[in-house]
């Protein structure tokens, strides 16, 4: 481990619960003497060592640190002036550990990155620690301290506001977390009283569609069945279509990567199929909603067959969306909107 040893001595490791190595060494330049260096892991190899600094070390020797499973409790043995003897025991209080938490903000239908949106950085008690904008690139940056729990609250012009919970329990020291926030675009927003502006406009099989609004429904692993969340989805679109004669649904299913091509296609078409069943029991005539599933082919992230990822980016592309369309070409009151979404 070139990182760590040297021609000096190197003594006294100790790999805490959250993989971190300490240990001591007088190689490395330092404060004098035995100095406590941490060093944090990668894929299994330790590569970035860094000095604790003052108070943990001194102009003498320091170490033999013991932290508890938690990372900010513990002791460590000095030889420095002012002690009871040679060596002596020093207890130790991390009173903070820094992590990044850095993020990018999307639109939930077509996945870009949205710039200017206002993301608000919550701890425990719900009082805001810190505020950024997102970017051109749509990503943002907080720092934060390890062992606690907060949440991101994100809002947008023109969008429903989002949240998003993020612990930063178990995670490394400087250690960047990476999350993804997805908000929709709000349909109230966009509506005239009287006139349906559609969100986009498409062709199929020849024919103009307006698409009035998508929402967006996830299911749990392995599962077609109709979660609370998207139910109230689900009847926010049924309460919509029943109040326009010429508007009709369609339903497009999606899995996650787990599985094999065949089952997944055969579980995307049975989350269709349920979404479908759902808006019937509602009250909708079958034949103005038609449904189809896609299996993995069409994935939101980079979590394809063989990709490490985590169960929350698995997540992400167990999915319907449901599209409330009108058929024909759309003639606006007020001249064509400034932005659509393909």
């Amino acid at each position: 481990m070139e990182e760590i040893n040297t021609e000096g001595e190197e003594v006294f490791p100790f790999i805490a619960p959250d993989g971190v190595l300490y240990f001591s060494s007088n190689g490395k330049g330092g404060m004098g003497g035995l100095d406590i260096y941490m060093a944090l892991p990668d894929r299994g190899v330790f590569k970035q060592v860094e000095n604790m600094g003052y108070p943990v070390n001194s102009s003498r020797d320091d170490f033999g640190i013991y932290l508890d499973e938690n990372g900010f409790n513990g002791y460590f043995s000095s030889d420095r002036v002012g002690g009871k003897g040679y060596d002596d025991i020093y207890k130790l209080k991390i009173l903070w550990i820094p992590v990044q938490i850095r993020g990018t903000i999307r639109d939930r239908i077509n996945t870009y990155e949205i710039a200017g949106a206002k993301v608000a950085l919550l701890d425990e008690n719900q009082d805001t620690v810190d505020v950024a904008y997102t970017k051109e690139d749509g990503e943002f940056l907080f720092s934060a301290f390890k062992q606690r729990n907060y949440k991101l609250a994100v809002s947008k012009e023109s969008y429903l506001p989002a949240e998003k919970d993020i612990s930063t329990y178990n995670k490394l020291p400087n250690e960047k977390i990476e999350v993804e926030v997805f908000i929709e675009m709000s349909f109230d927003a966009l509506q005239e009283p009287d006139q349906l502006e559609p969100l986009s406009m498409e062709m199929v099989n020849g024919g103009e569609l307006q698409v009035i609004q998508i929402e967006h429904i996830n299911y749990g692993y392995d599962s077609d069945k109709i979660l609370p969340d998207a139910a109230f989805i689900l009847d926010k679109v049924v309460t919509l279509v029943k109040q326009y004669n010429d508007l009709e649904i369609m339903i497009e299913s999606h899995t996650d990567s787990k599985g094999s091509d065949e089952y997944n296609l055969k579980l995307s078409k049975l989350r269709a199929a349920s979404a479908y069943k759902y808006l019937i029991s509602k009250g909708l005539k079958s034949d103005i909603i038609e449904y189809t599933g896609f299996g993995e082919t069409q994935l939101l992230n980079h979590c394809e067959d063989g990709e490490e990822c985590t169960e929350e980016e698995h997540a992400l592309n167990r999915r319907s969306i449901i599209k409330v369309v009108r058929r024909g070409k759309y003639q606006s009151k007020r001249g064509s909107r400034s932005t659509f979404y393909f």
